[in-house]
C-alpha cells in the first residue's frame, strides 16, 4: 500500500552569540539566569534518524532527533510533519 519509503539519518551543528568572547570562555553568560550544572557551550548539537513516506502529493516525515549536551543527550524529541515534498 506505501511505497517509497526512504530513511535518513542527519547531524544539526550550529551557534549563536552576541559576541566572539562566548567562544573563548565556558562560564556561562550572567545574562541567561543561572546555570546548575556550570558546563557551557555555545555549540549546539542535534542527531537524529528519520523516516518519510510519500502520500502522493504529501509527505509524510516522522523524525527522533537527540540533544547532545555536557552530560550526555537529552530524552527522544519526535517530530512528525505533513507537507509537500521537497
Amino acid at each position: 500500500m506505501f511505497g517509497n519509503i526512504r530513511g535518513h539519518a542527519f547531524v544539526d551543528v550550529g551557534a549563536a552569540w552576541d559576541s566572539s568572547k562566548e567562544f573563548s570562555s565556558n562560564s556561562w553568560p550572567e545574562r541567561y539566569g543561572s546555570n546548575d550544572t556550570a558546563k557551557f557551550s555555545p555549540w549546539v548539537v542535534t542527531s537524529g534518524l528519520g523516516v518519510k513516506i510519500n502520500l502522493g502529493y504529501f509527505l509524510l516525515r516522522v523524525e527522533s532527533a537527540w540533544d547532545k549536551n555536557p552530560s550526555g543527550y537529552s530524552k527522544p524529541q519526535w517530530y512528525l510533519s505533513l507537507g509537500p515534498d521537497w
